[in-house]
């Protein structure tokens, strides 16, 4: 999530005014005050913290964005750590872990299915909890990239690395009519699946599928988080665990995601589709799967395809190689931009071998390796095989 400078103050200022609250509140329970004292206020004049951004964006309860706040505050600020550690009676000056059944004696309104696996802290992996010695005694740790947002400082998953690539929105400009009609597609059923049928027709398809894909999630209000299907295994479970990373980044980064297989290799043409297929964000695939494939989708689809962007060559190129240029595009389809580089590269000089003279006595510079005594050519055999003339040493003036 990027912000402006004065709202990342406003976050810091906030999230220290709540972590110092539930220092005090701590403190207090731990000295045996049991009386719970009102949190301070969310914000004021339209301020939203990050935290409540996040509990919005993926359905938390009250309890489970303090008990964020509270895991996060472990790990930033020290005071609260050893609060934390002495309530738990843990030795100070060692890692911290908080601990579950603090956070449910401390914070409001607590509830227990907080630990499920399908509740939201562990369905889009918010805290990884440490259920080994009991769920009573269950420690929970916060996520480095929930940290992060919480935080108010831009970031990506690290374990996305090689798969995703985050861009910013894409520049206004001369947009395709197509981009218009997809963004407005994706308002009225953000669960469809976007396919762009020919984007691996050529080169110049797959740049304008590119151009296309930007520009329409621009439209729609959203950045774009580009995903190689080729560095994803073709596993069930590596495609459900990764498609669940994509989702979390793409509403923390608020994306739309553009799946491409990389190429027409059937077998990342079916792992780009199953992967799209598991996203719940707004998911554009770039290629043509198998219509027998879609029908297996689990979300609706919708077919587009890539207008083509009419070739222009550059004039000053001469009539002869502007024509030459023009029938390959049309009938080769050639690549415009790699026909244009090649057409205005310059000829590579041709080498000129170092020359030499073959001695004192000789006036004439030679060609270097041709520098054979006239007594060594006499004496060398010819052979009588060869169809090629026999090779002479150029002569010496005397």
């Amino acid at each position: 999530m990027n912000a402006p400078a004065d709202w990342a103050g406003q976050n810091q200022r906030w999230l220290a005014t709540r972590l110092a609250h539930w220092r005090g509140r701590i403190q207090a329970a731990t000295a045996g005050d049991d009386a719970a004292q009102p949190a301070p206020a969310a914000g004021a004049n339209g301020f939203q913290p990050a935290v409540l951004g996040l509990a919005d964006a993926f359905g938390l309860s009250a309890f489970e964005t303090e008990l964020l706040v509270l895991a996060a505050g472990v790990e930033i600020d020290a005071a609260l750590g050893e609060a934390v550690a002495r309530a738990q009676g843990q030795p100070a000056g060692g890692p911290v872990r908080l601990g579950f059944a603090l956070a449910l004696k401390v914070l409001p309104l607590p509830h227990w299915d907080a630990l499920s696996p399908l509740a939201p802290l562990r369905a889009w992996s918010l805290v990884e909890f440490d259920t080994a010695a009991g769920f009573a005694h269950a420690t929970l740790r916060i996520d480095e990239r929930i940290l992060h947002a919480i935080t108010g400082v831009a970031a990506f998953d690290e374990r996305l690395a090689g798969i995703a690539q985050a861009t910013e929105t894409a520049q206004a400009g001369d947009d395709p009519d197509e981009a218009t009609i997809i963004a407005r597609a994706l308002a009225a059923r953000p669960d469809a699946l976007v396919v762009l049928a020919d984007a691996w027709l050529d080169a110049g398809a797959m740049r304008g599928a590119r151009r296309l894909a930007g520009c329409a999630l621009r439209r729609a209000g959203l950045r774009t988080l580009w995903v190689d299907a080729r560095a994803v295994g073709g596993d069930v479970r590596d495609i459900a665990e990764t498609a669940r990373r994509i989702d979390r980044e793409a509403l923390l980064s608020q994306s739309g995601v553009v799946v491409s297989s990389g190429g027409t290799e059937p077998a990342h043409g079916a792992t780009a589709l199953r992967l799209a297929a598991a996203l719940s964000s707004p998911t554009m695939l770039l290629g043509a799967p198998d219509p027998l494939s879609l029908a297996d989708v689990d979300r609706p689809v919708l077919r587009f395809a890539v207008p083509r962007i009419e070739a222009t060559l550059d004039p000053g190129l001469p009539a002869p190689v502007h024509a030459a240029a023009r029938r390959a595009l049309q009938q080769f389809r050639v690549d415009q931009a790699l026909l244009e580089q090649a057409l205005n590269r310059p000829a590579a000089p041709t080498a000129t071998p170092p020359r030499k003279r073959c001695g004192r006595r000789c006036a004439q510079p030679h060609a270097a390796g041709s520098t054979r005594s006239r007594s060594a050519s006499k004496a060398a055999p010819r052979s009588t095989t060869s169809s090629y003339p026999p090779l002479s040493p150029p002569s010496c003036a005397r």
